[in-house]
């Protein structure tokens, strides 16, 4: 029995002595997984997830999948078995985690009493337990592992005290050339080390200390293919230096060839990799014999870095919808609010305030996406009453115009002014007698001639202020004196065509595209091939081609400078910080700090889009409160970052119009 026993631990003290430590180095330290021991165990700056709680925790921060790892092999003899299950854990925000379980053992040996009797069989089993962490600080991956052993032969059973060990690692993007990207690892074992006594022997494992580099090269040609060199040096306690070199080919992220040498043995191996799944193959050439070594690797899940871009995503999205949800709750309020001012103005009398009040709430509230039902209504019948009011004050001065330009001689202009009262009102008896009477004594005047040249006269100079209506009327007026003069067809087509001109202005400036198409249209009828309706027309068609658009174009980022860390750690902290302060309700100071994220990154996530959510609505603010101008003023720094935005076009047309309007007013005045 003893001959057996002590045959059993020359072949565990064998194992370690293969990688050069001491006798009280763990087995284990032989290593896991098929692709790093095929590179000679040198590549503790990138090794796969699973195994990084087992060779360098840190690097268990560069994991970007789950990811399981199965390693086999047979050692040295077809009954020792040795064999390593990992698993790596990375999370969105706290780093990844990594468990590792390694089993060395040999099963249903003899044994046998002093005399070779034989008493049973036993087993000799050895499991190593690693819990690890890592994540990134700054630059840096940074990580920790535990591990505690424990060895059971036959009756004998022992666990170790736990081990701690800490690591470092570190990626660059590259010397430049054909150097693709560098990486350095440094790993620090057992800084607390593990004891175990098994019967009456004890043993303290001894620390370690390992450094690691790494070279992706890249061929001319593109990288199709690309090779890997590493190389590792390491030193423990009361102990020789240790190195280890590896070489890995990698053909399109599918056959990987390697080789490496350790302490001076050499090793080999493949591997192959579809999507999830890796297959890897090392043949590993050691003191005690050459070994067949297999591992089975499979990834799942989104990638780390996909999952924190849809989170991203996510949240902005939902910020977006608390962003427009609150403001249009503050629009409600707004048109609410617009709404009752005109009540209070409509029970007044002021007809003309009450249309003011009541269209603005009706434009707020489409534009909002609210229901625009009952303002809608109380808009038109505010609109019907105003017209109505307006129309027969209108009437009434039109007649009296008549009336005093009837009194003094002023045929002609009479007639105009009470034809545009009979338009006004086109059942009155008034305005009907008096065209009669006006016109008995047109035909009884004897100086018609003169009365023509008069008309023309100021159907010119009406034309010249602007009055296309009044002129236009006056032209009729002086048709009805001589419908075949060839003059007064002249001055009619050209009354008509300046009204034409000004309605299809009128109409553009409105949004009302065909009705202005359709003014240009009668324009041409009457004056063919006519400069303006050429410039018009195209006008219409550009107009016409922005508003039917039912595409918005994402507009193409403009490539942005290379930013510094700094800048870019104030670009986030400003973005954040405009968040939080919308969330608390300072749209100003929201506002604030998204703008000087646009100034200094303009395409950063969604700050564009926060920008013209927010100007959108300040401009309806600053409408609600009659500050058209301001409200103009932000709407316009709205489309130059949304050009296309055809609600802001929308907006910025009706304020155009509406300051326009009130200027006509106050000249008229």
């Amino acid at each position: 029995m003893k001959s057996i026993l002590a045959t059993i631990l020359v072949l565990l003290m064998a194992l370690v002595s293969a990688y050069g430590s001491g006798g009280a180095q763990s087995p284990f330290t032989f290593g896991v997984g098929a692709r790093n021991l095929a590179l000679g165990g040198a590549v503790i700056t990138d090794c796969e997830p699973a195994t990084a709680s087992f060779w360098n925790p840190s690097t268990l921060a560069y994991a970007e999948r789950y990811s399981i790892t199965g390693f086999h092999t047979q050692l040295f003899d077809k009954d020792v078995t040795y064999q390593y299950l990992g698993l790596a854990l990375p999370t969105l925000d706290i780093g990844a985690f990594g468990i590792g379980i390694a089993r060395l053992g040999v099963n249903n040996i003899e044994k046998r009493d002093d005399g070779n009797l034989l008493l049973g069989s036993f087993d000799d089993s050895r499991i190593g337990f690693y819990a690890a962490y890592g994540r990134y600080f700054g630059n840096f991956a940074m990580g920790i592992a535990v591990n505690i052993e424990n060895h059971s032969l036959d009756s004998y059973k022992a666990t170790s005290t736990p081990g701690v060990s800490l690591s470092l690692a570190r990626r660059f993007n590259g010397f430049g050339g054909i150097f693709h990207g560098e990486r350095f690892g440094l790993v620090v074992s057992n800084i607390i080390q593990p004891k175990m006594k098994l019967d009456r022997e004890s043993s303290l494992f001894p620390r370690a200390v390992d450094f690691g580099i790494e070279f992706e090269i890249l061929p001319n040609g593109g990288n199709t293919h690309s090779l890997m060199a590493s190389a590792r040096l390491g030193m423990a306690e009361d102990d020789d230096k240790r190195t280890a070199f590896g070489m890995e080919y990698n053909l399109v992220d599918i056959l990987h060839l390697r080789a490496g040498l350790r302490d001076g043995k050499e090793s080999f191996g493949a591997g192959v990799s579809h999507r999830w799944m890796n297959f890897d193959y090392a043949f590993v050439n050691r003191e005690l014999g050459s070994l067949h070594m297999f591992s089975l690797s499979f990834d799942f899940g989104h990638q780390m870095s996909e999952r924190r871009t849809m989170r991203e995503q996510r949240r902005e999205n939902e910020f977006q919808q608390r962003m427009t949800n609150t403001l249009m709750m503050q629009n409600r309020k707004t048109s609410d609010s617009l709404m009752e001012i005109g009540k209070n103005l409509l029970e007044q009398g002021d007809l003309e305030q009450t249309v003011i009040y009541f269209d603005r709430a009706n434009f707020i509230g489409a534009g909002s996406g609210l229901d625009t039902a009952a303002t809608a209504a109380a808009s038109k019948d505010a609109h019907d009453r105003l017209d109505y009011a307006l129309s027969i004050k209108r009437f009434r001065e039109y007649i009296d115009s008549a009336l005093a330009n009837y009194d003094q001689g002023e045929l002609v202009t009479a007639r105009s002014f009470a034809g545009l009262a009979l338009n006004e009102s086109p059942g009155s008896i008034e305005a009907k007698a008096l065209i009669e009477e006006i016109d008995e004594s047109l035909r009884k005047t004897t100086e018609i001639s003169i009365l023509i040249e008069s008309g023309i006269r100021r159907i010119d100079s009406l034309i010249e202020y602007g009055k296309v209506n009044q002129a236009f009327e006056a032209a009729l007026s002086l048709q009805k004196i001589d419908s075949n003069s060839e003059t007064i067809k002249k001055t009619m087509r050209r009354a008509q065509f300046e009204k034409l001109k000004h309605e299809a202005v009128a109409y553009l400036a409105n949004g009302e595209i065909d009705a202005a198409k359709k003014a240009v249209e009668f324009g041409e009828e009457l004056f063919p091939g006519h400069q303006w309706c050429k410039e018009m027309l195209v006008k219409i068609a550009e107009e016409s081609s922005v508003v039917n658009s039912l595409v918005i174009p994402e507009p193409k980022s403009a490539p942005q400078p290379n930013l510094s860390a700094s800048i870019m750690e104030e670009i986030k902290r400003k973005y954040e910080t405009g968040r939080q302060a919308f969330d608390g309700g300072d749209l100003g100071k929201a506002v604030g700090e998204w703008e000087a994220v646009a100034k200094l990154s303009p395409d950063y996530q969604s700050v564009k889009q926060y920008l013209v959510t927010a100007y959108r609505f300040m401009g309806v603010e600053f409408y609600s409160r009659n500050e058209l101008k301001a409200a103009l003023d932000i709407w316009q720094r709205a489309a130059k970052l949304d050009p296309a935005n055809n609600e802001i076009k929308s907006y910025i047309r009706r304020t155009e119009g509406e300051i326009k309007k009130l200027q006509e007013y106050s000249y008229d005045r």
